[in-house]
Protein backbone atom coordinates (compact mmCIF):
# COMPACT_ATOMS: atom_id res chain seq x y z
CA UNK A 1 0.00 0.00 0.00
CA UNK A 2 1.23 3.40 -0.75
CA UNK A 3 2.44 5.18 2.73
CA UNK A 4 2.43 1.90 4.21
CA UNK A 5 4.18 2.49 7.44
CA UNK A 6 3.83 5.87 7.74
CA UNK A 7 2.19 7.49 11.00
CA UNK A 8 -0.14 10.23 9.91
CA UNK A 9 -2.77 12.09 11.84
CA UNK A 10 -5.16 13.68 9.08
CA UNK A 11 -6.95 15.60 11.21
CA UNK A 12 -4.08 16.87 13.30
CA UNK A 13 -3.71 20.78 13.43
CA UNK A 14 -7.54 20.95 12.09
CA UNK A 15 -10.18 22.83 14.05
CA UNK A 16 -13.49 21.35 15.25
CA UNK A 17 -15.86 23.75 17.18
CA UNK A 18 -18.54 21.33 18.24
CA UNK A 19 -21.50 22.53 20.44
CA UNK A 20 -22.79 19.98 23.14
CA UNK A 21 -26.03 20.43 24.37
CA UNK A 22 -26.44 20.34 28.21
CA UNK A 23 -28.81 19.21 30.91
CA UNK A 24 -28.59 19.35 34.87
CA UNK A 25 -32.16 18.17 36.72
CA UNK A 26 -32.29 17.61 40.45
CA UNK A 27 -34.79 16.76 42.79
CA UNK A 28 -32.90 18.44 46.28
CA UNK A 29 -35.47 20.70 47.60
CA UNK A 30 -39.06 21.40 48.94
CA UNK A 31 -40.20 24.19 47.42
CA UNK A 32 -39.50 23.27 43.89
CA UNK A 33 -40.18 19.96 42.27
CA UNK A 34 -36.69 20.50 40.58
CA UNK A 35 -33.92 22.28 40.21
CA UNK A 36 -32.78 22.66 36.16
CA UNK A 37 -29.87 24.21 34.33
CA UNK A 38 -29.84 23.70 30.35
CA UNK A 39 -26.64 24.92 28.92
CA UNK A 40 -25.00 25.31 25.24
CA UNK A 41 -21.36 23.93 25.97
CA UNK A 42 -19.57 25.29 22.62
CA UNK A 43 -15.66 23.37 22.16
CA UNK A 44 -12.67 23.83 20.24
CA UNK A 45 -11.28 20.46 19.90
CA UNK A 46 -7.88 19.88 17.95
CA UNK A 47 -5.57 16.83 17.56
CA UNK A 48 -2.16 17.72 17.86
CA UNK A 49 -0.16 14.35 17.18
CA UNK A 50 -0.97 11.30 16.97
CA UNK A 51 -2.92 10.42 20.67
CA UNK A 52 -2.64 14.02 21.75
CA UNK A 53 -5.43 16.31 21.85
CA UNK A 54 -6.59 20.11 22.62
CA UNK A 55 -10.01 20.58 24.45
CA UNK A 56 -11.11 24.31 25.14
CA UNK A 57 -15.13 24.68 26.37
CA UNK A 58 -17.03 27.48 27.73
CA UNK A 59 -20.36 27.05 29.40
CA UNK A 60 -23.26 29.73 28.02
CA UNK A 61 -26.34 29.25 30.56
CA UNK A 62 -29.92 29.07 28.45
CA UNK A 63 -31.97 28.74 31.21
CA UNK A 64 -32.10 27.60 34.91
CA UNK A 65 -34.01 28.22 38.48
CA UNK A 66 -30.70 27.90 40.30
CA UNK A 67 -28.47 31.10 41.55
CA UNK A 68 -24.24 32.08 41.89
CA UNK A 69 -22.43 30.44 38.88
CA UNK A 70 -24.93 28.20 37.22
CA UNK A 71 -25.92 31.95 35.59
CA UNK A 72 -22.85 32.85 34.80
CA UNK A 73 -20.84 32.13 31.89
CA UNK A 74 -17.87 30.18 32.86
CA UNK A 75 -14.92 27.70 31.62
CA UNK A 76 -15.73 24.03 30.36
CA UNK A 77 -13.34 21.34 30.00
CA UNK A 78 -9.97 23.07 28.79
CA UNK A 79 -7.53 20.34 28.61
CA UNK A 80 -4.50 18.88 27.21
CA UNK A 81 -4.61 14.98 26.82
CA UNK A 82 -2.56 12.45 25.58
CA UNK A 83 -3.17 8.94 24.67
CA UNK A 84 -0.65 5.91 24.59
CA UNK A 85 -0.94 2.44 23.12
CA UNK A 86 1.57 0.13 24.46
CA UNK A 87 2.10 -3.66 23.78
CA UNK A 88 0.38 -6.20 25.04
CA UNK A 89 -3.15 -4.70 24.83
CA UNK A 90 -2.51 -2.54 27.24
CA UNK A 91 -3.80 1.98 26.76
CA UNK A 92 -2.44 4.71 29.06
CA UNK A 93 -3.93 8.31 29.33
CA UNK A 94 -2.80 11.37 30.57
CA UNK A 95 -4.97 14.52 31.16
CA UNK A 96 -4.54 17.96 32.37
CA UNK A 97 -6.26 21.04 32.81
CA UNK A 98 -10.12 22.11 34.11
CA UNK A 99 -12.46 19.22 34.29
CA UNK A 100 -16.01 18.93 35.17
CA UNK A 101 -17.86 19.39 38.66
CA UNK A 102 -15.62 22.45 39.23
CA UNK A 103 -12.40 20.11 39.35
CA UNK A 104 -8.94 20.94 37.69
CA UNK A 105 -5.68 19.08 37.53
CA UNK A 106 -4.50 15.63 36.32
CA UNK A 107 -5.54 12.41 35.72
CA UNK A 108 -3.87 9.25 34.76
CA UNK A 109 -5.89 6.18 33.30
CA UNK A 110 -4.39 3.01 32.25
CA UNK A 111 -6.09 -0.47 30.80
CA UNK A 112 -5.38 -3.90 29.97
CA UNK A 113 -8.00 -5.00 27.07
CA UNK A 114 -8.02 -9.10 26.39
CA UNK A 115 -7.51 -10.08 22.15
CA UNK A 116 -11.29 -10.47 22.09
CA UNK A 117 -11.94 -6.86 23.52
CA UNK A 118 -14.58 -8.55 25.82
CA UNK A 119 -12.77 -7.91 29.28
CA UNK A 120 -11.07 -4.55 30.23
CA UNK A 121 -9.30 -4.67 33.45
CA UNK A 122 -7.66 -1.10 34.57
CA UNK A 123 -7.33 1.77 37.28
CA UNK A 124 -7.47 5.70 37.59
CA UNK A 125 -5.71 7.78 39.47
CA UNK A 126 -6.24 11.80 39.97
CA UNK A 127 -5.34 15.10 41.93
CA UNK A 128 -7.51 17.80 41.57
CA UNK A 129 -8.45 21.27 43.44
CA UNK A 130 -11.44 23.80 43.14
CA UNK A 131 -12.44 26.11 40.17
CA UNK A 132 -15.39 28.04 40.32
CA UNK A 133 -16.72 31.00 38.67
CA UNK A 134 -17.06 33.86 41.94
CA UNK A 135 -18.42 37.18 42.01
CA UNK A 136 -15.84 38.42 44.41
CA UNK A 137 -12.70 36.57 43.15
CA UNK A 138 -13.23 35.82 39.61
CA UNK A 139 -11.73 32.53 38.45
CA UNK A 140 -10.98 31.04 41.39
CA UNK A 141 -8.37 28.34 41.85
CA UNK A 142 -8.35 26.62 45.06
CA UNK A 143 -4.87 25.48 46.27
CA UNK A 144 -5.83 21.92 48.43
CA UNK A 145 -5.23 18.73 45.88
CA UNK A 146 -7.67 15.78 46.68
CA UNK A 147 -6.92 12.46 45.59
CA UNK A 148 -9.38 10.02 43.26
CA UNK A 149 -8.68 6.30 42.68
CA UNK A 150 -10.00 3.68 41.17
CA UNK A 151 -9.79 0.30 40.41
CA UNK A 152 -11.97 -0.77 37.00
CA UNK A 153 -13.45 -4.00 35.34
CA UNK A 154 -15.41 -4.19 32.35
CA UNK A 155 -17.08 -7.43 30.74
CA UNK A 156 -19.11 -7.39 27.38
CA UNK A 157 -21.44 -9.81 26.56
CA UNK A 158 -22.04 -10.27 23.46
CA UNK A 159 -24.89 -12.66 22.88
CA UNK A 160 -27.48 -9.84 24.42
CA UNK A 161 -25.30 -6.99 23.78
CA UNK A 162 -24.74 -5.92 27.31
CA UNK A 163 -21.77 -4.18 29.09
CA UNK A 164 -21.60 -4.79 32.37
CA UNK A 165 -19.04 -2.03 34.66
CA UNK A 166 -17.44 -2.45 38.02
CA UNK A 167 -15.74 0.08 39.47
CA UNK A 168 -14.41 0.59 43.01
CA UNK A 169 -12.07 3.34 44.89
CA UNK A 170 -11.87 6.83 46.43
CA UNK A 171 -14.00 9.85 44.93
CA UNK A 172 -13.02 13.44 45.33
CA UNK A 173 -14.03 14.32 48.75
CA UNK A 174 -12.27 10.94 50.47
CA UNK A 175 -15.33 8.50 50.65
CA UNK A 176 -15.06 5.01 49.45
CA UNK A 177 -17.36 3.06 47.56
CA UNK A 178 -18.22 0.53 44.59
CA UNK A 179 -19.88 1.55 41.73
CA UNK A 180 -22.11 -1.36 39.15
CA UNK A 181 -23.01 -0.21 35.81
CA UNK A 182 -25.36 -2.85 33.42
CA UNK A 183 -25.37 -1.08 29.89
CA UNK A 184 -27.61 -2.28 27.01
CA UNK A 185 -26.43 -1.21 23.51
CA UNK A 186 -28.98 -0.65 20.45
CA UNK A 187 -27.51 0.44 17.45
CA UNK A 188 -25.48 3.25 18.06
CA UNK A 189 -27.61 4.10 21.40
CA UNK A 190 -26.91 2.93 24.71
CA UNK A 191 -29.16 2.94 27.70
CA UNK A 192 -28.28 1.29 31.72
CA UNK A 193 -28.65 1.46 34.79
CA UNK A 194 -26.05 2.08 37.74
CA UNK A 195 -25.85 0.97 41.53
CA UNK A 196 -23.59 2.87 44.12
CA UNK A 197 -22.95 2.28 47.52
CA UNK A 198 -20.32 4.56 49.18
CA UNK A 199 -19.32 5.58 52.83
CA UNK A 200 -22.75 3.53 53.95
CA UNK A 201 -25.04 5.06 51.70
CA UNK A 202 -26.72 3.46 48.75
CA UNK A 203 -28.25 5.69 45.92
CA UNK A 204 -28.49 4.38 41.84
CA UNK A 205 -30.38 5.18 38.72
CA UNK A 206 -30.21 5.43 35.32
CA UNK A 207 -28.30 6.73 32.00
CA UNK A 208 -28.46 7.28 28.27
CA UNK A 209 -26.61 8.17 25.54
CA UNK A 210 -28.58 8.59 21.99
CA UNK A 211 -27.15 10.12 18.75
CA UNK A 212 -27.82 13.72 17.69
CA UNK A 213 -28.98 14.59 13.92
CA UNK A 214 -25.68 15.24 11.75
CA UNK A 215 -23.37 13.27 13.41
CA UNK A 216 -21.20 12.44 9.96
CA UNK A 217 -20.43 16.08 8.73
CA UNK A 218 -17.40 16.10 6.36
CA UNK A 219 -14.67 18.62 6.88
CA UNK A 220 -13.96 20.79 4.44
CA UNK A 221 -11.20 22.65 4.99
CA UNK A 222 -9.35 24.19 8.52
CA UNK A 223 -11.71 24.77 10.26
CA UNK A 224 -15.43 22.83 10.91
CA UNK A 225 -18.68 24.05 12.78
CA UNK A 226 -20.74 20.94 14.02
CA UNK A 227 -23.32 19.20 16.34
CA UNK A 228 -22.23 17.09 19.49
CA UNK A 229 -22.13 13.08 17.93
CA UNK A 230 -24.16 12.59 20.93
CA UNK A 231 -26.07 13.68 24.34
CA UNK A 232 -25.85 11.90 27.30
CA UNK A 233 -27.46 12.30 30.27
CA UNK A 234 -27.59 10.58 33.80
CA UNK A 235 -29.91 10.58 36.27
CA UNK A 236 -29.39 9.32 40.29
CA UNK A 237 -32.72 8.88 42.75
CA UNK A 238 -30.58 10.25 45.62
CA UNK A 239 -30.23 14.03 45.82
CA UNK A 240 -30.61 14.94 49.61
CA UNK A 241 -29.65 14.38 53.61
CA UNK A 242 -26.05 13.05 53.94
CA UNK A 243 -25.33 12.27 50.18
CA UNK A 244 -25.61 15.93 49.23
CA UNK A 245 -23.98 17.55 52.41
CA UNK A 246 -20.85 15.16 51.98
CA UNK A 247 -21.25 15.15 48.75
CA UNK A 248 -20.92 11.38 48.38
CA UNK A 249 -19.67 9.49 45.09
CA UNK A 250 -18.72 12.84 43.48
CA UNK A 251 -16.03 11.90 40.30
CA UNK A 252 -15.72 14.42 37.12
CA UNK A 253 -15.20 14.33 33.22
CA UNK A 254 -11.51 15.23 31.76
CA UNK A 255 -13.46 15.30 27.87
CA UNK A 256 -16.76 16.86 26.66
CA UNK A 257 -17.86 13.65 24.71
CA UNK A 258 -17.73 10.89 27.47
CA UNK A 259 -20.49 8.49 27.27
CA UNK A 260 -21.33 5.32 26.85
CA UNK A 261 -21.80 5.09 22.88
CA UNK A 262 -18.66 6.89 21.50
CA UNK A 263 -15.72 4.99 21.49
CA UNK A 264 -17.44 1.83 21.94
CA UNK A 265 -15.52 -0.16 20.10
CA UNK A 266 -16.38 -3.32 21.05
CA UNK A 267 -15.45 -5.91 18.07
CA UNK A 268 -18.25 -8.37 18.57
CA UNK A 269 -20.78 -5.33 18.68
CA UNK A 270 -18.69 -3.69 15.86
CA UNK A 271 -19.20 -7.34 13.69
CA UNK A 272 -22.97 -7.49 15.07
CA UNK A 273 -23.95 -4.28 14.00
CA UNK A 274 -22.20 -4.29 10.39
CA UNK A 275 -23.97 -7.77 9.74
CA UNK A 276 -27.15 -5.90 10.94
CA UNK A 277 -26.98 -2.99 8.54
CA UNK A 278 -25.57 -5.24 5.51
CA UNK A 279 -29.10 -7.12 6.45
CA UNK A 280 -31.10 -4.36 5.98
CA UNK A 281 -29.55 -2.93 3.23
CA UNK A 282 -30.41 -6.46 1.30
CA UNK A 283 -33.95 -6.42 2.33
CA UNK A 284 -34.53 -2.69 0.67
Amino acid sequence: LKNAGQEEVPSAWKVDLVIYPDLFLENNTFDELYTYAINLNPAVEMALWKGGKMTAQVILPVATNLSGEMKRIRPGIIALSQDVRFRHNIFGKMTVGNFTNNRYGAQLEIKYRTNNGRWELGGTAGSTGFSAITREDGWYIGRKQRINASLNASYYEPRLNLQFDLKAGRYIYGDYGVRGDCTRHFGEYAIGLYALCTDGEINGGFHFAIPLPGKKWSRKGFFRVKPADYFAWAYGMVADGEYIEKQLGKSYSTRPNENRSSNFYQPDYIRYFLIKELQKEKSK
